[in-house]
């Protein structure tokens, strides 16, 4: 158990991740190595760890430097029953258009639990489609509009989009922005950056503007 503590320990802070953070994300978690080979797959731990980051950012730090700030995730209205079908719809839209616009960029990578599985709950009735489930995962290859300089060795970056239930009327998403071959402080800075992007978009669907603002964004962060 310890060993794989500090495993997982060394993968989040390779993802930009400070200590505090990591520690009260383990103390809260438990994962079986069988199951979670990396740290980009511990979809608990990350949706952890990135909802302590959005709240730092945009809460304890504050938006905007004070009472005039937009309202934030975190403290938007509860969303009643008619904003989650109507979320649910514009969630679905956005897909549609992502999968049309980066065919070969974007995908869905929630895992589907046993339940979903199966097709059904112990109660027989037929569970919704994953399609259909608030709290997704997104993949989507990002390309930088010019080359990557060192200590980068890769071009190869990967936004992950995590939604929520009131995604996009009251609350954005959990966003994580990876390239292997970048240092840890330089990912942090380009996630927290994210949140305030997203932040900014509240109330809209914000992947594709995300995304072209990561393309030309994440090369002017190296100077």
């Amino acid at each position: 158990m310890e060993s794989q503590k500090a495993s997982r320990r060394i993968n989040f802070a390779r993802l930009g991740f400070q200590p505090k953070e990591i520690n009260v994300m383990l103390d809260m978690t438990t994962t079986d190595s069988s199951v979670v080979t990396s740290a980009e797959d511990d979809e608990v731990g990350l949706r952890i760890l990135l909802s302590l980051l959005e709240k730092d950012e945009l809460i304890t730090k504050g938006e905007g430097g004070g009472g005039d700030a937009k309202i934030l995730t975190r403290n938007a209205p509860k969303a009643n029953a008619a904003d989650l079908e109507y979320a649910s719809t514009e969630r679905h839209h956005e897909i549609q258009a992502l999968e049309a616009i980066f065919p070969n960029e974007f995908e869905i990578i929630t895992p589907i639990s046993k339940k979903q599985q199966n097709g059904s709950t112990a109660s027989g009735v037929e569970e919704k489609s994953i399609d259909n489930s608030p709290e997704q995962r997104y993949k989507l290859k990002v390309t930088p509009i010019t080359p990557l300089q060192p200590p980068a060795q890769s071009n190869a970056c990967v936004l992950y989009a995590f939604t929520r239930s009131a995604y996009p009327i009251l609350a954005s998403p959990l966003l994580l922005f990876t390239n292997n071959t970048l240092p840890p402080s330089l990912l942090r800075r380009i996630n927290v950056a994210l949140i305030h992007k997203a932040n900014e978009g509240l109330g809209e669907p914000i992947i594709f503007e995300l995304m072209e603002y990561l393309a030309e964004y994440v090369p002017k962060m190296q100077d």
